[in-house]
């Protein structure tokens, strides 16, 4: 699934446009040295462009598709 979401910059006000993605929750896996990327399940990643040549990515565990910070937890 991928729509349209507003993704937050680490602590700044201003917000981008960015896309959503549905992750596979029962999955949960690990990282290279065994973090995972939350202590829940992710459940939706939200990738958005703050500036030309930058990249940010969200990460969130909550139910709901999140357009701010709300259940980030990357």
């Amino acid at each position: 699934m991928r729509r349209a979401a507003l993704g937050t910059g680490q602590g700044q006000a201003k917000a981008w446009l960015g896309d959503v993605f549905t992750a596979d929750s029962s999955a949960n896996l690990k990282l290279l040295n065994g973090n995972k990327l939350c202590a829940t399940p992710v459940t939706y990643v939200v990738i958005w462009s703050p500036g030309e040549g930058e990249l940010g990515i969200n990460v969130y565990s909550g139910s709901k598709a999140s357009t701010g910070t709300g259940d980030l937890c990357a």
